[in-house]
């Protein structure tokens, strides 16, 4: 998929394998933390099952949940897309 913006660039995203990455960031704070997938579905008003999707990379995470998730996490937003460089930032034609 390639999302082009307004400045001209398009980038080309691998959906399920930044889903992926971004779960595996959630998963690492929520057990640096001793949360478990329940109480931070709760905190997100969310199931657990929903949790598990998420750090499965099964689905997608919105971008009001991700700003939720730094905030109960208590991470800046871009500490949940730290070494993402699976697109390709040249112009698109």
């Amino acid at each position: 998929m390639t999302l082009n913006c307004s400045n001209g660039i398009g980038l080309e995203l691998n959906a399920g394998f930044n889903n992926k990455v971004l779960g595996t960031r959630i998963k690492q704070r929520r057990l640096e933390l001793n949360l478990t997938q329940t109480k931070l579905g709760n905190a997100l008003n969310v199931s657990f099952q929903q949790i598990q999707k998420y750090e499965k990379g099964t689905n997608g995470i919105s971008a009001v949940r991700i700003l939720h998730l730094s905030n109960y996490l208590e991470k800046p937003v871009h500490y949940f897309f730290e070494g993402y460089d699976s697109y390709d930032q040249s112009p698109s034609r």
